[in-house]
């Protein structure tokens, strides 16, 4: 399957262009981008202000 790698890359139109400031982005992604890039460990037992309903401690 990927002994023609070539035939699995974007070519530089599909990848269009490179966003320079964050206002050039996808609106989730900066979000997106935040959550995946800065994890919290959060203790339920103590969470201040979430929601703890099931089993995670997030902001409601």
């Amino acid at each position: 399957m990927w002994e023609r790698w070539q035939d699995h890359v974007l070519s530089a139109r599909s990848r269009g262009n490179r966003a320079t400031y964050s206002c050039e982005a996808a609106p989730e992604y900066i979000p997106w981008f935040l959550k995946i890039s800065h994890l919290t460990i959060e203790n339920p037992e103590y969470c201040v202000g979430g929601n703890l309903d099931g089993d995670d401690c997030s902001i409601a």
